[in-house]
């Protein structure tokens, strides 16, 4: 019976077919972030401030809308996890059409919103998250000082948001640096509101005239503050 003879393929064939696999993988993968990242925003190398969405007593500060350039973040790594949006080390995930969060944050890394205080007063904080874990904790600085520390609530998942409100802080009128730093990691973060805290209009209380035989009295008006 005749055999069947299968030549072996050389050493350097293998190699030179090894690399050529290399070589296709890197193509495909670079053609796979270009357009991944075609709709990515490029940050600059100085700092660039971001429009926020702002009113007569409150400022919205999107999670992924941090200042550009070396001071505008601090992130562990170079690399967005989420490949969306933005190019640089924050890791940001997409939630819909046009709709962003920053994920995967780990202690001690944060990020910087120039933003204008519209007045001065008490600012009502209202945060946009979600955690697996309880006692998610986001330290919040203004120019460089720490007003508070929020405690994020548990969302069973990541993909489940949830909005939770905290206690006011005091902010002065004009331009200022608001910090957001990872105090306790594994959340992730869609926005915080800062909302003055009007207080309310005090209540008029009427009293009757005082009329006599050839006089009358008019009390003026008193107002009782709650």
């Amino acid at each position: 019976m005749k055999s069947t003879h299968h030549p072996q393929l050389s050493t350097v064939t293998k190699v030179t077919f090894a690399f050529c696999l290399i070589g296709v993988f890197s193509v495909v993968y670079a053609c796979a972030f270009m357009i991944l990242s075609k709709n990515m925003r490029k940050d600059v190398l100085g700092t660039v401030t971001r429009t926020h969405r702002t009113g007569a007593n409150y400022f919205i500060l999107q999670a992924e809308d941090y200042d550009e350039g070396a001071l505008g973040y601090y992130d562990k790594d170079s690399q967005n996890k989420g490949m969306v949006y933005r190019n640089n080390g924050v890791d940001i995930k997409s939630l819909g059409t046009n709709q962003y969060a920053t994920g995967w944050m780990q202690t001690g890394e944060w990020m910087n919103y120039t933003v204008s205080v519209p007045r001065t007063g008490e600012y009502k904080i209202t945060t946009r998250s979600s955690a697996l874990l309880s006692g998610r904790q986001l330290k919040v600085l203004v120019d460089g000082r720490s007003v508070k520390t929020l405690t994020l609530p548990t969302t069973v998942l990541f993909s489940n948001f949830r909005e939770s409100s905290h206690s006011s802080v005091s902010l002065t009128q004009g331009v200022h640096t608001i910090r957001f730093y990872v105090q306790e990691q594994y959340f992730d973060l869609d926005w915080v509101k800062f909302e003055t805290v009007i207080p309310p209009t005090p209540t008029p209380v009427q009293y009757p005239p005082e009329i006599g035989s050839n006089y009358f009295k008019l009390q003026i008006k008193r107002f009782i503050r709650p």
